[in-house]
């Protein structure tokens, strides 16, 4: 390429490069302009700048430019404290809320006719793809059901019309060969409505039947995102399930009777992030514990324990409990919308 120098400030007036293609892996084509202007007769900086790429992606090319114009620089801004931290990104609301004529009095560059008619167009494909016609379209095309996910990964049903979203457990996850009591089928699923800022409200929860003592066990969880921006949700929880006393136990007492007791619960709680990557959750928990000794265990579960298949004995007792948790993310990034927040990795 070329670059102009003005000799007697030791600066650069302006510079026209092209990148080789071969020292490229993306790009098929990239070019960069610069222009540089003195500004308070005595700074030079950058003025106007443009890009024009191209890319090449199998029988498909790709065409771009990047125009940027900056005035009115600030030497000595005063900036607030962390200013350059993990936000990447801001978009404000009215970004949203801007009309065409809005942008053609910020924009300083005017499109051209063409690029005009390439904006309609794709403002078109956009509109489009939000339709209703075309949104069914594609949850009949992502809800189509093959073997696997009746057996293995489970059954998901999108709605994206109306924001919800269904999910029920494969048919693997149903089946509890080695339940308490015997053999035990399992139904697990969840159900979850997005609304228009991005609250959320979901329920996911299971039930599961014991065929030789006919008894039914379940738990269930509900749980609403009211606070986007800051990942908080309240939810509440409760059931009537058989829990493991010690889920560390070696793999041969792990199934064992005698590492199972009978476990009602209710419990409610919040979680949120006070700062970025800080999160602290708050929760209380009731439960009240019995001892399973006076089921009537199937007899192929003897043989296979073994004298650890006897249920432990003990008085019935109540569980209160008050907790808090907290997680932080070093470093987290992060760009904001108007009703969310996204997160970038650390």
């Amino acid at each position: 390429g070329e670059m102009v120098i003005v000799d007697r400030d030791w600066a650069i007036k302006s510079l026209k490069f092209k990148v080789m293609p071969g020292a490229m892996v993306y790009y098929a084509n990239f070019e960069l302009e610069q222009t540089f202007e003195k500004f308070d007769d005595q700074y030079w900086t950058l003025a106007d700048e443009s890009y024009h790429y191209s890319i090449k992606e199998g029988k498909r090319h790709y065409y771009g430019a990047t125009f940027t114009s900056h005035q009115n620089p600030d030497w000595n801004p005063e900036l607030p404290k962390n200013f350059f931290g993990n936000e990447l990104i801001r978009v404000e609301r009215e970004a949203f809320e801007q009309d065409s004529k809005a942008w053609e009095n910020i924009r300083p560059v005017q499109l051209s006719d063409q690029e005009t008619d390439f904006v309609k167009v794709q403002d078109s494909i956009i509109a489009y793809r939000n339709s209703e016609e075309y949104l069914r379209e594609q949850d009949s095309i992502y809800n189509k059901l093959g073997i696997l996910d009746f057996l293995v990964d489970g059954i998901t049903y999108r709605d994206r019309v109306h924001k919800m979203r269904y999910q029920m457990d494969g048919l693997i996850n149903q089946i509890q060969p080695l339940g308490v009591g015997g053999y035990r089928h399992q139904l697990g699923g969840s159900i979850r409505k997005t609304f228009a800022r991005y609250t959320r409200l979901g329920i996911r929860g299971q039930i599961d039947y014991g065929f030789n003592y006919q008894d039914i066990k379940g738990e269930a969880r509900v749980y609403f995102v009211y606070a986007p921006r800051r990942f908080a949700r309240a939810y509440v929880q409760g059931g009537d399930q058989y829990r493991l006393v010690n889920q560390f136990d070696r793999f041969v007492s792990l199934l064992t009777r005698n590492n199972f007791i009978n476990k009602r619960f209710f419990g409610f709680g919040n979680r949120m992030e006070i700062l970025n990557g800080l999160y602290i959750e708050a929760g209380i928990d009731f439960a009240d514990y019995k001892p399973i000794d006076t089921l009537q265990l199937a007899e192929w579960t003897d043989e296979l324990f073994g004298e650890n298949n006897t249920p432990r004995s003990f008085d019935p007792y109540r569980e209160f409990l008050t907790f808090i948790k907290v997680q932080y993310t070093p470093g987290q990034r992060f760009y904001m919308e108007p009703y969310r927040k996204v997160l970038r990795g650390s």
